[in-house]
């Protein structure tokens, strides 16, 4: 007794702080009886979940605060979790009392009496809502830059303007992961009609009955018609509750659409028509993502104007064949600028597109030539590339024209030779495309720039396993000079798969898309380091894998740390738990088996009742 007495007085202070340690603790603890229910939990899971200790404890079980899918990953695992000691990492769609949600990462180790029988897990809970939340805009913004790149490809492959519709719409679901996607023109018919002309996804009849406009009436003031009528993208962050989604809403959510966002197609100052974009959950499109969605759109515009302007000209040149008349009623609808030259660089024929973006009336350009809308300092290149047309019979070049108020316009020239002698040149304005590509240079500067200066390591690797690019970070936390690790493969730095897992993981994140794992690095000096991976796979160009690596030594640390603190309050020393007022609040398994006294017994009393002499 004598020994237990002096063990309460010279210990409370270290008791109450293990108490403490476990209710304060950064992440959220409880303990779990054979039928999951809650014996156990620490003040910061309760302020999580919003219950009370007395609503939880002996009276819910961990199923009753998850969602049905993560009930399924409770009962896929706890069977498994009493009979092997331990899971770790398992996600959660955990439910508040308020209804609100948030994802908890688990880890637990099951503790057993001394017959092997399971008596209660300790479980461990992390918060990661912000972390997923982070996950999957990134992935939305990767998949919306690749499905920009897969587009340039689609556009350069495209042998028509109704291909090139399809194909893309198809992309936008198989690369930008989206649930619909559909292409509608402007009828300038008395209803203003919306016209699809190519979707792709799961739409079943949406469309054929969806009645849409682009006028200013009911039916026109969705997001597509407004797209249309207003030349500005349209964001619909939630079908359900978007009053302008009223004539739609039924439809839409039957077929799953939350979210919605309609981009116009602009040919010069004019709306020709809109590409809409559905997605499955509600607020899916971020203003980042939105920019990237535009950028799509403006591509898709310029391609179809590209698609057309070429129809014209090969209209024009069969034209030629049979009369200077013919073609100039073709041309003069060109999208694009387009000019005749005869073999002295001279213009016979430049349509009003060409007027246009020079600022010349028709009289003053056929009085013109090749030499008087080049840049000076661009004289001799002018006819150098001339004399490659008449050699070669076509010619392909970006090249600035000089307008009448003396500045200067980009334009991509097209020229052929045509069948009676004279050149054809038809010079798209690419200022808007010029605009487009340095800003997708700052942005991949900006990109890069930001891997560069990151805490955290980065990889770029083909499915090879090669290392094809590294950032600073992995340079320091690995020990290693970056011309040393752009000659390595993964197995040269990973501590726990032999060469042939790793080869089988690489597949599988090739078929998932991505995976977030925790393994260990070897560095330079072969000591090891515990990291958190984080992964994507991009299947352009071969494919590659881009590595987010971080060190998680000091989490690894800390929640040791806590899980030692956890465990402290049940040793083998007799530990008792009092208020202010010297009143028992708690005592540990061993207090009870030195004392004799069960934990009921003296929950309450003074500490004296140890001096009594009734044991």
């Amino acid at each position: 007794m004598n020994n237990i007495s002096g063990f309460c007085e010279d210990k409370p202070d270290r008791a109450a702080e293990t108490e403490d340690l476990y209710n304060r603790a950064a992440c959220g603890y409880h303990s779990l009886d054979k039928d999951g229910v809650f014996v156990r939990i620490n003040d910061t899971e309760l302020e999580w979940l919003g219950y009370s200790r007395e609503e939880l404890i002996g009276k819910m079980r961990w199923e009753d605060v998850i969602s049905p899918a993560s009930r399924k990953v409770f009962r896929d695992n706890f069977q498994g979790f009493m009979e092997r000691g331990h899971v770790h990492d398992l996600e959660y769609e955990v439910l508040r009392k308020d209804g609100s949600r948030f994802i908890g990462l688990l880890s637990a180790t099951a503790i057993y009496d001394t017959d092997g029988n399971y008596l209660i897990s300790r479980s461990s809970v992390i918060d990661i809502s912000d972390r997923k939340l982070a996950e999957e805009e990134q992935l939305r913004l990767n998949r919306a830059l690749r499905l920009i790149i897969s587009s340039n490809g689609i556009m350069v492959r495209a042998c028509g303007e109704h291909a090139l519709l399809a194909d893309l719409c198809r992309s936008i679901l198989d690369i930008g992961g989206y649930l619909m996607a559909w292409v509608g023109y402007a009828i300038h018919d008395e209803h203003k009609t919306v016209m699809p002309v190519a979707e792709a996804g799961y739409e079943v009849g949406y469309l054929a009955d969806a009645g849409i406009s682009w006028g200013d009436n009911e039916r026109g003031r969705g997001p597509t018609g407004t797209a249309i009528r207003t030349g500005a993208t349209q964001v619909n962050q939630d079908c359900l509750h978007n009053p302008r989604m009223a004539p739609w809403r039924d439809a839409a959510l039957k077929r799953g659409y939350q979210a919605s966002i309609s981009l116009p197609l602009v040919e010069g100052s004019r709306t020709f028509g809109a590409l809409t974009i559905y997605a499955k959950e509600p607020h899916a499109f971020n203003p980042q993502e939105v920019k990237l969605l535009e950028e799509l759109a403006g591509n898709l515009a310029y391609g179809i104007a590209g698609l057309r302007t070429s129809s014209a000209r090969v209209a024009a040149e069969e034209l030629l064949r049979d009369s200077r008349k013919g073609y100039q009623l073709v041309l003069e609808h060109a999208a694009d600028p387009v000019f005749v030259v005869n073999q002295e660089g001279r213009f016979i024929y430049a349509n009003r597109e060409a007027v246009g973006l020079l600022g010349y009336d028709a009289g003053q350009l056929l009085a013109m030539g090749i030499p008087d809308i080049a840049q000076e300092a661009e004289f001799e290149k002018a006819w150098n590339l001339f004399e490659q047309l008449k050699a070669r019979g076509d010619l392909r070049r970006e090249i600035a024209l000089q307008c009448r108020d003396g500045s200067a316009v980009p334009v991509e020239l097209n020229a052929v030779s045509l069948p009676d002698g004279t050149f054809y040149a038809s010079c798209r304005d690419i200022t808007e495309r010029k605009r487009h590509e340095d800003e997708l240079k700052a942005r991949e500067q900006r990109y890069r720039a930001v891997i560069e200066t990151s805490s955290e390591g980065f990889w770029m690797v083909d499915m090879e396993g090669r290392l094809r690019e590294v950032n600073d970070a992995y340079v320091r936390l690995s020990g290693y000079s970056r011309e040393e690790l752009l000659g390595m493969r993964i197995p040269d730095l990973e501590a726990n798969e032999h060469a042939e897992e790793t080869a089988t993981h690489i597949g599988k994140i090739k078929s998932d898309g991505r995976d977030r794992f925790e393994t260990v690095h070897r560095r330079k000096d072969g000591s090891t380091w515990p990291v958190e991976i984080v992964v994507n796979y991009w299947h352009d160009v071969g494919g590659f894998m881009f590595v987010f690596v971080t060190d998680i030594s000091e989490r690894k640390r800390t929640a040791s740390d806590l899980r030692v603190a956890a465990t402290a309050f049940e040793s083998q020393e007799g530990i008792l738990i009092t208020d202010a007022d010297s009143r028992i609040l708690r005592v540990n398994t061993a207090f009870s088996e030195i004392t004799g006294y069960a934990a009921a017994e003296v929950i309450g009393q003074n500490p004296s009742i140890l001096n009594s002499g009734f044991q």
